[in-house]
């Protein structure tokens, strides 16, 4: 095991992880009809306790012009930030021998 993996506050990261996510929000399993479904039904409760002029629901694709309007700022000069692409998600989730297979395209 890493020297990451056998510091007490990783492991204790590691154990918060396998708790909220794998077992509390999947019920550890990830399969993608459940992953999906999981997803879908937080939306659902999300939309069902936010009044929708305090929703906004935003697809990071879409850029600053949704995100400005519904914040009632002006949009930004710079360009949108594109981030946490899966090579990103995985490198900072990982551990370094198990990178390289996760970030692969899927496929």
């Amino acid at each position: 095991m890493g020297q990451a993996r056998d510091d007490p506050e990783q492991r204790a990261a590691d154990r918060f992880l396998q708790l909220i996510i794998a077992e509390q929000t999947f019920a550890g399993d990830y399969g993608e009809a459940n992953v999906i479904a999981t997803f879908e039904r937080h939306n659902a409760e999300v939309r069902r306790h936010i009044p929708p002029e305090r929703l906004l629901v935003f697809e990071v694709a879409q850029g600053w012009e949704p995100l400005c309007a519904f914040l009632g700022v002006p949009v930004p000069h710079t360009p949108f930030p594109r981030t946490n692409s899966r090579e990103e998600f995985w490198r900072h989730t990982l551990p370094p021998e198990r990178r390289d297979a996760a970030a692969a395209p899927a496929g």
